[in-house]
């Protein structure tokens, strides 16, 4: 027998539950409907409610039996339960599920279910609650319904769509829904084994199957980041101007950031005068086993030569030589779109309702952009212009992918060699625009997917893969792709995965040549013409122009001299100290016919302190001797 329940018991019990409730509601409208309550305040809640089922166990509705007041504390222990989890648990299905039947789901729950407490004592206990009580309890579950109708949007959601549908398909649309998706929700539910007290988007993540990428998405979003960069910096003469019987030379520094590739890139490097087609002779100073290659290791730096010949700009005579230098790799750039697909006639469903999908289910990156691996290409990719696209289950549905390639470092992309397109399993690529032939679908063991590096990545499971060689492609300027993609009925399911919303990917790899150049002009001089008899110096005597100088040890002298024209020479000298004979000492590359204007000749074998008679013989390249070939030179050794 239960013992005696005062008015003023039932009162207070129910205005300390309804302060609960109305505690309850206010954070839920502060965060917004379809948001769970803070962890904190969904204890507090708990607490305040387990508080009334002790209170009515063993207080207040106490009963002196026993075995009932446990099977009663049960009870309410599970209504306790109830109040505290009930609306994050229907939360969770009109986040995974919703529309109008999960939006009235989710009404009548909170109106209804929640208040479990407030509608225990009013339907038991009523009469001792007295009718200023009756009246708030009225007005508050009125006040909770219209706060969810109008919250949520579903007196304007069912205005429209009777309107752009008629009311019986909207009804049985909405019947549908709600055996549906309360099924599979709940299912997920149970399966995750998780009472939605978490943030909205972790639990959205778990329920949706949603897709968060691959091993291939991975390592693009590892390599996105790396600074990839390969530097040739700006061309040097070794000397501010060149004779054009001189050799000439120029440098310049090629440098790597961090370059993540396996086994890293060799560039060769070439060397060329634009003006009159000559080739110089490269030497990268590198380990490579060719002077004019580098291996292009992550953080290093190499000095590069470009020489000429002695003569090579003479002869057609120029002012200037424009010398390029170049440095051409192979490189390879990754990069896939996140993009999400939902069924199409739910899509425009809520289209017609003016609700956005991607909000409805808490997706905080509605405009997804290309993430592509860090070096000299931007890739970008385009499906359409929705957020979401709608796929059709009953029709086969048309898509346009565009891929777009564009120079990011100060080179040009000399070829594009292939291009690997990674669509969702259930898709394919039919054609390509203003290409002769569709892409070739391949597998993950093609050899063409071993050439890019990407075998590891690679999974045909989720994707169709598709190479292309492009033809008749400008690739050093900006390059766009167009594909045309189908998915027919038999593939709805592949794609969308049962899943309301779901994110696909579409990746690529692209392979290709990249070239780096600089370019140094170069001052040349050219030599001196003659005005005797109308002719050049090389059919006329050379001339050795000014005093030679020299340089002398004990035993040794060196001496230099310039003539006014290409020549071979050689030295004669003599001691009359000594009364030694006439000695010829003949300059490098005399036999060689080997011509230049300067000249150094070095002379050895000689006696300490002692002074020495010379002169210099020089023939032009028509052995022609020089005009003051006779006149006499001297110098002395210095001590041993």
């Amino acid at each position: 027998m239960a013992e005696e329940r005062t008015g003023v018991a039932v009162k207070g019990f129910f205005l300390i539950a309804l302060c609960l409730y109305a505690v309850d509601f206010v954070f839920r409208v502060g965060l917004g409907f379809g948001q769970d309550a803070a962890t904190g305040i969904t204890t507090i809640l708990f607490i305040g409610y387990i508080f009334l089922a002790v209170w009515a166990a063993f207080g207040i509705f106490k009963v002196d039996d026993q075995h009932e007041r446990l099977k009663n504390f049960g009870k309410y222990l599970l209504m306790a339960f109830i109040a505290t989890f009930a609306p994050n648990i229907v939360n969770q299905l009109y986040k995974i599920f919703p529309g109008i039947a999960t939006q009235l789901l989710f009404g009548l729950a909170v109106a209804f279910i929640s208040q479990i407490w407030l509608w225990y004592v009013f339907m038991n206990y009523g009469e001792q609650m007295g009718k200023l009580l009756y009246w708030i309890f009225l007005i508050y579950i009125f006040s909770l319904i219209i706060a969810v109708i109008y919250g949520t949007g579903l007196a304007a959601s069912l205005s429209k769509i009777d309107i752009a549908n008629g009311k019986g398909i909207a009804q049985q649309q909405m019947y549908k829904d709600v055996y549906t998706r309360t099924y599979e929700g709940i299912a997920s539910i149970i399966l995750t084994g998780k009472i939605a007290t978490q943030k909205g988007e972790q639990k959205l993540n778990e329920t949706l199957s949603y897709a968060t990428g691959d091993y291939y998405t991975g390592q693009v979003d590892k390599k996105a980041v790396i600074p990839n960069k390969v530097e040739l910096k700006e061309l040097t003469a070794t000397q501010a101007e060149f004779k054009d019987y001189e050799p000439v030379s120029v440098y310049a520094t090629l440098s790597t950031q961090m370059i993540d590739m396996t086994p890293p890139p060799t560039a060769t490097i070439t060397c060329n005068a634009a003006n009159d087609g000559a080739k110089g002779i490269v030497k990268s100073y590198s380990a490579t086993p060719k002077p004019e290659q580098v291996e292009l290791r992550p953080f290093d730096a190499w000095d590069i030569t470009c020489s000429f010949k002695e003569g090579t700009f003479k002869d057609p005579p120029t002012k200037q030589a424009i010398i390029n230098i170049s440095v051409q790799f192979d490189f390879s750039t990754q990069a896939y779109l996140k993009t999400y697909w939902m069924d199409k006639a739910r899509l425009q469903e809520l289209k017609t309702a003016k609700q956005d999908p991607l909000a409805i289910y808490d997706i905080a990156d509605k405009n997804p952009v290309t993430i592509y691996t860090s070096g000299p290409l931007k890739t970008g990719m385009r499906l359409s212009s929705q957020s979401v696209q709608g796929l059709d289950k009953t029709i086969e549905s048309d898509f346009t992918l565009g891929v777009t390639m564009d120079n990011a470092w100060n080179g040009k992309i000399a070829q594009l060699r292939s291009l690997v397109v990674f669509v969702p399993k259930g898709m394919r690529i039919v054609s390509t625009v203003g290409q002769e032939q569709p892409p070739k679908q391949i597998a993950c063991n093609d050899d063409a997917i071993a050439k890019t590096g990407q075998v590891e990545a690679c999974d045909d499971t989720l994707n169709n893969i598709y190479y292309l060689e492009p033809k008749r492609v400008d690739a050093s300027k900006f390059l766009t792709l167009i594909f045309n993609i189908k998915a027919g009925p038999a593939d709805y399911e592949k794609i969308l995965s049962k899943a309301p919303i779901t994110a696909r990917y579409f990746k690529t790899t692209a392979a290709y040549t990249y070239v780096i150049n600089r370019v140094l002009n170069v001052p040349i001089m050219p030599t001196q013409q003659a005005t005797v008899s109308g002719g050049t110096l090389d059919n006329v005597a050379a001339l050795v122009v000014g005093n030679p100088t020299t340089t002398t040890t004990g035993t040794e002298a060196i001496v230099s001299y310039t003539t006014n024209q290409l020549t071979k020479d050689k030295i004669t000298h003599y001691s009359p100290t000594l009364g030694t004979a006439f000695v010829d000492v003949f300059e490098d590359g005399y036999a060689g016919k080997n011509e230049t204007a300067e000249h150094t000749v070095h002379i050895s074998g000689l006696v300490p302190n002692t002074k020495y008679n010379y002169k210099i013989t020089s023939l032009n390249r028509n052995n022609i001797k020089a005009v003051n070939q006779e006149e006499n030179y001297t110098f002395t050794t210095g001590a041993s």
